[in-house]
């Protein structure tokens, strides 16, 4: 893994943590849901994953677990999801 790649996963693990903190402080009583993504992040996984917080938000989830085994993949994706939590 390169050390762009290295880069990127810490990044993402940064983001989901910041983000996953206010959900903790309100505390959230609603379904926890679990999205586990395997393999090399693409534009195809990324809109999976957006797709996933998006009905993650729309249905109210208490929190929402992303569990990712992947060795990195296209910077761009990666850029939109970390977007996407962001937004």
């Amino acid at each position: 893994m390169s050390r762009g790649s290295h880069i990127l996963v810490g990044v993402l693990l940064a983001v989901m943590l910041l983000w996953a903190c206010p959900l903790a402080a309100r505390g959230a009583t609603g379904e926890i849901y679990v999205v586990k993504v395997a393999g090399t992040i693409n534009p195809g996984l990324a809109e999976y994953l957006i797709r996933s917080m998006e009905q993650a938000s729309r249905e109210e989830a208490g929190c929402l677990v992303i569990q990712l085994d992947t060795p990195g993949g296209l910077a761009l994706s990666m850029r939109s999801i970390v977007m996407a939590m962001l937004s």
